[in-house]
């Protein structure tokens, strides 16, 4: 395998843009997987200027609960045309994880962080 998924803390905090302006926003907007197997011949991509390496591919799968779109899954890689359809196939069962993840965490009946057990308390 020769990409990457998601960015590390530090790096959101160098290069953080609203999904309007990324490629990702055509899995958000249609629900659709997306799949650019080289990204420099898309004329709206912008590489991360503070990225250790340079974005050549990249994948982007919708995190849906029931009809909300809820967010993108990206990963990336600094190698064009990475992403075999076997790979997409495991990428989007790991996007269906994520989205039953997100689900279960929304039917919580109490934060997890224990507040509300210290509001109670005081």
């Amino acid at each position: 395998m020769s990409w990457a998924a998601g960015h590390s803390m530090v790096g959101q905090l160098k290069y953080n843009v609203s999904i309007g302006e990324t490629l990702a926003r055509h899995a958000f907007e249609s629900g659709e997987p997306q799949y650019w197997d080289d990204t420099e011949g898309q004329t709206e991509f912008r590489q991360n200027p503070a990225a250790s390496a340079p974005t050549l591919s990249m994948v982007s799968f919708p995190i849906q609960e029931g009809d909300e779109i809820l967010g993108v899954f990206n990963a990336v890689s600094s190698e064009r045309d990475a992403f075999d359809e076997a790979e997409r196939t495991f990428l989007a069962s790991l996007t269906g994880v994520i989205a039953v993840a997100v689900s279960v965490w929304h039917e919580r009946p109490d934060p997890p962080d224990g507040s509300s057990e210290m509001a109670s308390s005081l």
